[in-house]
């Protein structure tokens, strides 16, 4: 393992390298900011402490064990995130060709803990299924039911229309995961445990002179047992991305939200489409066409017997 800096925009990022045994070209990256526009309690201080731990299990695993990753794992802080992003996008923008040949996920922590009321994650479709499965092995540490997993309230606080499913979001913008996901195409998720509130990427001392160490611990993590289930999270799905012998995207599920956007574009904007004269039926084969190449590669991943099942 080694920690390497880079000087961008007068602000450092720092990243460190676990080198991966078998597909050492093949890049799992998990990653947050450091600055803050005033002390950063939640934000970024949570997500880089989850970071932070899992960079300490990682080197006990290391250490104390014969583990190797099988891809290489990389863990990211970076810089001027409160400025527009401008670390992470810089240095996206110098390794653009060699993130698009080598990343397969990034992993984004920023504002890990703000608020007790849920987990909640988006990202891109294909992962979906990775982080349900991670988020069941997972207690959570707010739940009355002391047996019930951090899916389980994600569930129940967070339902989707499938039912006993939670909502897993597609990514906007405002953080770090933005350069990989919409620049160059990595899949990714940003995940965080949550406030209760209409807008959930929000919480009552957001960017303010209250954002502290004390709010943290006085008012909304007082043992830091949210940190820790985040960071037990951030573990199992980075290690699950390194691990697995077969990298674990679901195209399948994939295929279902490329078809409920087509569905919605078609439903919703389909007055305006036709005053533009504009037809979707080229992007239609397209998604069709993407569908039956998704349940081919499915189909060859559940026949492969020496593959986990995703």
């Amino acid at each position: 393992a080694d920690v390497t800096g880079v000087q961008t925009c007068a602000l450092p990022i720092f990243i460190g390298t676990i080198l991966g045994k078998e597909e050492p070209d093949r890049w799992v990256l998990m990653g947050n900011h450091r600055d803050a526009w005033v002390f950063g309690g939640v934000d970024p201080s949570s997500g880089s402490a989850v970071m932070m731990e899992v960079s300490r299990g990682l080197g006990k695993l290391l250490n104390e064990t014969d583990w190797r990753p099988r891809r290489t794992i990389k863990l990211c802080s970076w810089g001027a995130e409160e400025y527009g992003l401008i670390g992470s996008y810089e240095w996206v923008e110098e390794n653009r060709n060699m993130l698009r040949d080598k990343a397969v996920m990034y992993l984004n922590v920023d504002s890990a803990v703000k608020g007790n009321y849920s987990f909640g994650a988006n990202g891109n479709p294909s992962l979906k299924s990775l982080v349900y499965r991670e988020t069941a092995s997972v207690k959570d540490p707010n739940e009355r039911e002391k047996s019930a997993s951090v899916y389980d309230r994600w569930s129940k606080k967070y339902p989707s229309l499938s039912p006993g499913k939670p909502q897993f979001g597609g990514l906007g913008s405002g953080s770090d995961y933005a350069p990989f996901s919409h620049f160059i195409g990595v899949s990714s998720i940003d995940m965080s445990y949550r406030f209760k509130s209409m807008n959930r990427t929000l919480y009552p001392v957001y960017h303010t002179v209250h954002d502290t160490f004390y709010w943290q611990k006085t008012f909304n993590d007082p043992h830091f047992t949210t940190h820790l289930a985040m960071s037990q999270i951030g573990a199992r799905i980075l290690l699950a991305a390194a691990d697995t012998p077969l990298f674990p995207y679901n195209l399948t599920d994939y295929k279902i939200a490329l078809k409920r956007n087509l569905d919605t574009l078609e439903t919703v904007h389909k007055s305006e489409l036709l005053k533009g004269n504009i037809t979707l039926n080229y992007l239609a084969r397209e998604v069709a066409e993407f569908s039956k190449t998704a349940d081919v590669f499915e189909q060859r991943k559940a026949n492969a017997s020496d593959i986990k099942d995703f």
